[in-house]
């Protein structure tokens, strides 16, 4: 007999075990659902998993687009939007496949303010100078829009240019619609509106003050300043913006707790304390990953003149990187017909759905 035959045989038989490897059960995606805009990205990843939803480390993944018309995707899981659409994202391993689905948009934009000029004149430049946005209008300084009618919009730009009475209703209009998973970019002169703003005794703007990304505690500001290119941190906002500069800057804004700063000013306006500059651009994100943005510069400085720099590129940023938070138009939204009521003598006109505004006009 010789007993060693079978301890060699055992080994033999372990090797041969370990070279098979554990199969594949599943492959799992994340996120397993995306919303971007045209020629903008997503990351996904891959795990390929084991019978006890352990991962496999040792497989090689390979990804395929499913409708490469809508969006590609490359080796490593960057997907690239192509055109409006949903596709399916599949991540192989083993022959067993997992998938994601993205949705690729271009983002519906409603410009609101008090200012019919101001809004004609971002329609005017902003459509031209911003890739892969829409964009209508809708002046509110006696009308109020519906929740349902800012529902039909991906992302809100609103600002103000001087004072007004029907802030406040909007403000709560807006507010519901951010509560309800929408995504709004707020530009200067929002901030002089503001119940916190020293300059003015104005009640603010109701249930928005609660979810918007700066405070007011320093007034207005009039006086030329420029972008800190060394505060810049990356980010799709900031992607591209290496120089900004306006002949009035208008802010004096702080930062509230849980804003994420992305860039500054230059200069501390003339009154703060702390010795910290304004910021230019940030941003929170709601309970749904709806995207709250805030800007210190009055997106219609082309009424104006004296700016330079990369002031529409970083407007295009933010809007495209706002407009795919939260829930989305493509996606199910309350579509109840809340109107808030006016808490002024008078009731303001409430637009119905589809139209009903001052100066509503489309570049689709």
């Amino acid at each position: 007999m010789r007993p060693a035959v079978l301890p060699t045989l055992g080994l033999l038989l372990s090797f041969a075990w370990l070279g098979c490897g554990e199969s594949v059960q599943s492959v799992a995606v994340t996120p397993i659902q995306a919303r971007i805009v045209v020629t903008d990205t997503v990351r996904l990843a891959a795990s390929a998993l084991g019978g006890n939803g352990n991962v496999l480390t040792d497989r090689t993944v390979t990804w395929e687009s499913r409708n490469a018309a809508v969006a590609t995707v490359d080796a490593d899981g960057l997907v690239t939007g192509v055109a409006d659409g949903v596709a399916e994202i599949a991540a192989t391993a083993d022959g067993i496949s997992g998938t994601a689905s993205v949705t690729v948009f271009t983002p519906a934009v409603l410009v609101l303010s008090n200012y019919r000029t101001g809004n004609g004149a971002i329609l005017d430049s902003f459509s031209v100078r911003t890739a892969n946005l829409t964009y209508d209008t809708l002046t509110v300084s006696a009308q109020t829009p519906s929740v349902a009618f800012l529902n039909q919009y991906d992302v809100v730009l609103l600002f103000e240019d001087g004072l007004f009475a029907n802030a406040i209703n909007v403000g709560d209009s807006v507010g519901a619609y951010v509560a309800g998973g929408g995504n709004v970019v707020l530009g200067t002169f929002y901030w002089q509106e503001r119940s916190d703003n020293p300059n003015f005794t104005e009640p603010g703007w109701g249930a928005l003050e609660a979810l918007d990304p700066f405070t007011a505690p320093y007034g207005s500001e009039y006086r030329a300043d420029s972008l800190d290119v060394a505060s810049i941190v990356a980010h799709p906002m900031t992607a591209g913006v290496t120089a900004l500069r306006v002949h009035s800057y208008h802010g004096g804004v702080a930062a509230k707790s849980g804003t994420t700063v992305l860039a500054r000013w230059s200069d501390a306006c003339q009154t703060c304390t702390g010795g910290v500059n304004d910021p230019l651009v940030g941003y929170r994100i709601g309970s749904m990953g709806q995207r709250i943005v805030g800007i210190s510069v009055a997106p219609q400085y082309p009424v104006y003149g004296n700016y330079s720099g990369d002031f529409y590129r970083l407007w295009g940023n933010a809007l495209r990187w706002a407009a795919a938070g939260g829930s989305g138009t493509t996606l199910a939204r309350s579509a109840d017909p809340m109107v808030w009521p006016a808490r002024q003598a008078t009731s303001p006109a409430v637009p119905r759905v589809g139209g009903g505004s001052e100066v509503r006009r489309i570049d689709r």
